[in-house]
């Protein structure tokens, strides 16, 4: 998750009194940790690292679709093992089993 900082750069102006966002200025502050709702779940036996997709200059819209543009996060893609294995495939990234089941 980035900053909730970041996050109101753009909600301190854009949809800033939807009811969602307010209550998110609201913990920001007091400096109270934000109860976020889980969108995206993986198996135990998967895992999962942003820190490499993001050193590998891959977008979030990849996996995430086009947040930006969403006044609600939703799943946008299916997190399910062949599609990311096409996209492995298709940025040349490796394909090993023990990449994401350790």
């Amino acid at each position: 998750m980035p900053e909730v900082r970041k996050c109101l750069l753009c909600h301190n102006v854009i949809i800033k009194d939807f009811q969602p966002i307010r209550d998110l200025r609201a913990y920001f502050d007091r400096s109270q940790p934000i109860p976020w709702q889980r969108i995206y779940t993986l198996p135990d036996y998967a895992h999962f690292s942003h820190e490499m997709h993001l050193a590998g200059g891959i977008d979030c819209g990849e996996c995430h679709g086009d947040v930006k543009n969403m006044d609600r996060i939703v799943q946008a893609m299916p997190m399910e093992m062949g599609f990311c294995i096409d996209c492995h495939r298709k940025n040349d990234a490796p394909v090993l089993c023990t990449i994401c089941h350790y």
